[in-house]
């Protein structure tokens, strides 16, 4: 995997090193020496912390920037051994922003399409006790095998890749549940099993979210599932809930005022629906903004999926995703769908949908091998992942 949460990494040339006395490296010795809150000194310290300590054994480090590093863990317990990410602050100024993650991601145990907190550990971010246990907070997090939503994009502009309706309708659909979930957070307890979100009309929303950093990198994909909706696509799941937060919205929505809590916190609908915008158009770069035109009667700010003479553009998609994308992104709250009737649209249309409900001339791009051939190529056997 070339990026996770934002961060990279630059390889180093491997050196060679004499074992010491008692079968410990260099490192082992050194990790006194060393800052844990420096590049240079996480892997000593991370291969310390984890000696003898649980079933968690350091693999290697994934990323590193100026906030923080994320590393590789293997679950030596299970058979094969299990994978999973250390998250870790770098710089002592960012250590409330990592716990301030903590504390949302308590909030969705059990969501399905929010990225799963196995274990996490709050400690002073004073120097390393003499035992070698990690100074300040970490989290211990899922392992998503499959890559970036951004590394996704860029594999299909390089190779000019028309993306099956059916992959744009299974990423709808779980866009939609992690908007849910940020709506009615399932504030399971620790190790939960996962559940889909699900809107219920009985308790209504109990929250507005807003995650405020979805971008291309914190959509990574996950593996295939039994349900249906992950039978073909593997499951897309947010990750990096350091900026979260909660704001007020109102039962009925306001023209150029607040939405309402039944639509989701529009910053999450918006940045989503602007994802699957990008992929539609091979659009690399940023959207752009303020170029709104006439959909359904409504202004959107989808202006790519319509051409200025009002003549559709990219007759292969959906007319039902169309006009989904261009809903999103009304400049009208009042015009914007709700969660409630977004998720029941979309579970029906990806549970029965298949190759004969499109034009004869899309029929064979879209059936269940099309899109399977399409997964594997671009997600599964993807380079990086």
């Amino acid at each position: 995997m070339r990026a996770f949460f934002g961060l990279s990494l630059k390889k180093k040339k491997k050196s060679k090193r004499k074992k010491r006395r008692g079968g410990s490296s260099d490192d082992d010795a050194e990790w006194k020496k060393t800052d844990p809150y420096l590049p240079s000194g996480v892997k000593a310290h991370l291969t310390r912390h984890f000696r003898g300590r649980g079933d968690y054994k350091f693999n290697r480090l994934v990323g590193a920037g100026g906030y923080g590093i994320v590393a590789l863990l293997e679950d030596t317990a299970t058979n094969p051994p299990k994978r999973a990410i250390i998250k870790r602050a770098l710089r002592k100024d960012m250590v409330d922003d990592l716990r301030d993650e903590i504390e949302s991601l308590k909030r969705f145990r059990g969501s399905a399409h929010i990225v799963q907190m196995v274990s996490y550990r709050d400690r002073s971010a004073n120097k390393t006790s003499s035992d070698g246990t990690l100074p300040g907070p970490y989290i211990i997090l899922d392992y998503l095998e499959n890559g970036t939503f951004k590394d996704f994009l860029e594999r299909v502009i390089q190779a000019k890749a028309q993306v099956p309706n059916r992959v744009l309708w299974s990423i709808l659909l779980c866009f939609i549940r992690v908007c849910v979930g940020l709506t009615w957070p399932t504030r399971g307890v620790q190790g939960q099993q996962e559940q889909l979100e699900q809107t219920s009309a009985v308790r209504g929303p109990t929250a507005a979210i807003a995650h405020n950093d979805l971008h291309m990198g914190n959509v990574m994909f996950g593996s295939l599932r039994p349900e249906v909706e992950h039978s073909l696509v593997p499951i897309a799941k947010v990750i990096d809930f350091g900026a979260a937060q909660s704001s007020e919205l109102y039962p009925e929505p306001a023209a150029g005022g607040a939405p309402s809590i039944w639509q989701g916190h529009p910053s999450n609908t918006e940045a989503l629906a602007r994802m699957l915008l990008r992929l539609i158009t091979w659009t690399p770069g940023a959207l752009p903004r303020n170029t709104a035109v006439m959909s359904n009667g409504v202004e959107t700010e989808a202006a790519l999926l319509w051409a200025p003479d009002k003549y559709q553009r990219y007759p292969w998609l959906d007319e039902r995703l169309r006009l989904i994308i261009g809903g999103l992104m009304t400049r009208d709250y009042r015009n914007r769908p709700t969660l409630e009737g977004l998720l029941q649209g979309t579970l029906q249309v990806v549970s029965n949908l298949s190759s004969r409900d499109f034009p004869t001339r899309l029929q064979q791009g879209e059936t269940s091998q099309a899109v399977m051939a399409f997964v594997q190529r671009f997600i599964l056997d993807a380079e990086g992942n």
